[in-house]
């Protein structure tokens, strides 16, 4: 999907997906939103090297694509530690919050930068095809 659609639109659709399972979890549909929220992941799990690569020289990539990656684990490390008092608090922030997101990244969030510290090999190969 990253391919077809890009990185900005797979995220996009990714927080999508997670804002209902967070609207579908504020509706005590318990099961429902967690089967939405887990099937968002691998949108984004997958666009983590894509952006990394396109947005960052070959030093950068390593590091971005490490922070990105701790930041999937991190709403679990926090549920770990939270106690169900404030987690009951943050059932309607955390919906509103996702929601918010999904208009955030479809302004903001570009495919790639109008320059790129280095081309990745892909785009080196597609640079090959268009200007053989």
């Amino acid at each position: 999907m990253i391919e077809i659609l890009g990185v900005n639109r797979s995220i996009s659709f990714a927080l999508i997906i997670g804002s209902m399972g967070m609207w579908m979890t504020y509706a005590e549909l318990y099961t429902v939103g967690s089967v939405l929220i887990s099937s968002s992941y691998p949108f984004v799990a997958n666009a983590i090297t894509t952006a990394s690569s396109r947005w960052y020289g070959p030093k950068g990539r390593n590091i971005a694509t490490g922070i990105m990656l701790i930041s999937l684990s991190l709403p679990a490390s926090i549920e770990a530690v939270i106690d169900d008092d404030f987690e009951r608090k943050l059932k309607l922030p955390l919906p509103i919050l996702t929601t918010i997101m999904i208009f955030i990244s479809i302004i903001f969030n570009y495919e790639r930068p109008e320059f790129s510290p280095t081309m990745s090999e892909e785009d080196k190969i597609e640079m090959k095809r268009v200007n053989p």
